[in-house]
């Protein structure tokens, strides 16, 4: 593929303004593994040290069932693809998405396909790094499997989650989890997609045994193109 427009869809770690653990600790290299180093260089590795549910990260079914896929188990195909972008507008604090709702913004982004990722823009991002950012807009479960049933296998959202916080039954995500269908919290950006209904994006997460979520990079690929190898 001949890529010519990447937008960052994800946010920063910065270690001491995390909200949430995330500790580095810098080291010399040759304290990890028997390499070579002169006396003063510049050779390092780090420890960390953080909470995996950090920043955009992305939750797999592990997450809220103890027989569900872990990091390494979900299928690396669904986390690379065609994206479809559901516009809602700016709904305001603590708004559930209706079925309507989404199934209008479905509407007026062309109708969501098999095997497609959907991201959703409310706008929520303006308020990073406040205390309004909590109150964040959700999703309404049977919006979310009205979204699965139409084949999509991952889904996005530029706010906090999919649940209220004081949600203890967490309906929005067995919605998902229960079909094996991943979700990325706290996208970023999404104003820079413009008025496009589909783009390419990639949210892979690193492979690790055991694990129910992990900090993810997001990239929107814009504009691109196939050529012959």
């Amino acid at each position: 593929m001949a890529f010519k427009r990447i937008v960052e869809l994800s946010y920063p770690i910065i270690p001491g303004q995390a909200g949430r653990k995330f500790d580095v600790e810098k080291i010399d290299a040759d304290a990890v593994a028997p390499v070579p180093r002169l006396p003063g260089q510049w050779y390092i590795m780090h420890n960390v040290v953080m909470v995996n549910h950090l920043g955009t990260h992305i939750e797999v079914p592990y997450h809220l069932r103890k027989d569900g896929l872990d990091l390494t188990q979900f299928p690396v195909e669904n986390t690379i693809g065609t994206t479809r972008l559901l516009d809602v507008g700016h709904p305001p604090p603590g708004h559930g998405l209706t079925l309507e709702e989404i199934k209008k913004a479905a509407i007026l982004a062309g109708g969501v396909q098999q095997g497609e990722i959907v991201f959703v823009r409310t706008g929520w991002d303006k308020a990073w790094g406040t205390d309004e950012y909590l109150k964040s807009p959700w999703v309404r479960p049977d919006a979310l499997t009205w979204l699965v049933r139409q084949g999509m296998v991952m889904f996005g959202i530029d706010a906090a989650g999919v649940e209220e916080l004081s949600n203890t039954q967490h309906e929005s995500h067995y919605a998902l989890f229960d079909h094996n269908v991943a979700l990325i919290e706290n996208l970023r950006n999404l104003d820079a997609l413009g008025k496009r209904k589909t783009f390419m994006s990639v949210c892979t997460p690193i492979a690790v045994k055991g694990l129910e979520a992990f900090p993810i990079r997001v990239l929107g690929i814009l504009n691109y193109g196939q050529f012959q190898i």
